[in-house]
């Protein structure tokens, strides 16, 4: 798996669809997601990351767009993409230890209380949200990788 950011743009739908596209037909690469700038590829563990890291940046620098060196990471096979761990070895997705720890943290403090503030309940409810995507995620993960490649 590797992951390649996109340092900015204005028009960033448009130009990832594209950018997907050109990597798949022009470059074969087979599985490459995106959501606006960040991208991920996926690969068969016998095939090359390293060429496919190689094939992307030269995506990249053929059409003048910097990525974020900060960002763009791989080839690997624990990676953590939009906030969420992905783990080939381990064939599971989890959520990080500071994400974690802040949930236990929250509700912990409201354990202890008789009343939270309806702002305090909603902040409670967006890291169940979030930590609600770990599930849908890997099973479309899982889906993805299950498919075969032409």
């Amino acid at each position: 798996m590797c992951v390649f950011v996109l340092a900015h743009d204005h028009h960033l739908k448009y130009l990832s669809v594209a950018i997907c596209w050109i990597a798949k037909n022009n470059y074969n690469i087979p599985v490459i997601l995106h959501l606006l700038d960040d991208f991920l590829t996926v690969q068969a563990s016998d095939t090359s990351g390293d060429r496919t890291m190689a094939l992307i940046t030269l995506i990249f620098n053929r059409l003048n767009i910097p990525l974020s060196k900060k960002k763009t990471v791989g080839p690997h096979t624990t990676l953590e993409y939009l906030g969420i761990i992905l783990d080939t070895d381990k064939m599971e997705a989890r959520l990080p230890q500071d994400k974690v720890e802040r949930i236990i943290y929250f509700i912990g403090t409201f354990l202890r209380r008789h009343s939270i503030k309806k702002r305090e309940l909603l902040q409670l409810l967006g890291h169940f949200n979030f930590a609600a995507r770990v599930h849908y995620t890997w099973t479309d993960f899982c889906n993805l990788s299950h498919k075969p490649i032409d």
